[in-house]
């Protein structure tokens, strides 16, 4: 899994594989001092194991400055799914939005022993975002390594 430090540094991307991608809508309200963002859907995602749906949720963190998850609803058997949920983080400072990031991890629930697993993630700084509200979408990457099929 990424982590912040790792994401500002750039991590290699020889070692990333791509896990799908993600679209959001993004707003900032500066008289509320809160950022919502809108999680619309995913494309392409890339469960663990190769012809298998995913039961996919997400996890967002706003980095630095608030450390608690949020969590969406999980969309059964599907890897292109449509969550149309909201989010917000507040309060956030105009003036701290340069300094953070929103931090998404798809995730595939398969079963309640091993718990979930990461399908692919990515870090996007506030910064570098136009946040006016506008569909975007998100490449999301994984450190996993392809699968091989062996023969028993």
């Amino acid at each position: 899994m990424l982590n912040y430090d790792e994401e500002a540094a750039g991590p290699s991307p020889s070692h990333l594989l791509s896990a799908g991608r993600i679209q959001l809508r993004l707003w900032y309200d500066a008289d509320s001092a809160q950022l919502t963002v809108s999680l619309l859907c995913a494309f392409g995602l890339m469960p663990l194991m190769d012809d298998q749906l995913a039961n996919a949720f997400v996890l967002l963190c706003l980095l630095p400055f608030i450390d608690d998850k949020r969590r969406s609803k999980t969309v059964h058997l599907n890897n292109e799914p449509s969550w149309n949920q909201l989010f917000t983080f507040a309060p956030l400072m105009q003036a701290d939005l340069p300094l953070s990031s929103l931090q998404l991890e798809v995730m595939d629930f398969q079963n309640n022993i091993s718990g979930p697993d990461l399908i692919g993630e990515t870090v996007i700084p506030l910064s570098s975002c136009d946040l006016n509200d506008s569909p975007v979408w998100y490449e999301l990457s994984s450190e996993r390594r392809p699968v091989t099929p062996t023969l028993v």
